[in-house]
């Protein structure tokens, strides 16, 4: 879980560059193959990060582990993309909700139950 946290932090300050000299480049995103520019620049600045050698060998580890996840999932189909750019989720109001994992890890659970009977 902790390692989770981790990476999810570690992700959100790699993406703040992009955010910052890109404006709304998620926005942006109409086609696979733009999917694919950000992806390589996220991969790109990721792997700068690495190399500088200013991460501590847990970190590194961890980042290195993010790239080799990143480069090895499969790209998005167009009618993903169409599907996602015709119904926008709002994730702050995800987020409010906050029970969702909540729910997510009791339902898990009831079904390891009832797996185990």
């Amino acid at each position: 879980m902790k390692n989770n946290f981790y990476v999810l932090v570690l992700t959100v300050f790699c993406l703040m560059p992009i955010n910052a000299e890109n404006k709304f480049i998620f926005e942006d995103i109409k086609t696979v193959s733009d999917v694919e520019d950000v992806r390589n620049e996220l991969i790109d600045r990721m792997t700068e990060i690495l190399i500088s050698g200013k991460l501590p060998e847990k970190r590194a580890k961890m980042l290195e582990d993010r790239i080799t996840k990143i480069s090895t999932k499969p790209l998005p189909t167009q009618e993903q993309i169409d599907w996602r750019l015709n119904n926008e989720i709002d994730i702050s109001k995800i987020l409010e909700q906050g029970g969702f994992k909540r729910d997510m890890r009791s339902k898990m659970l009831r079904k390891r139950l009832l797996e185990k009977r």
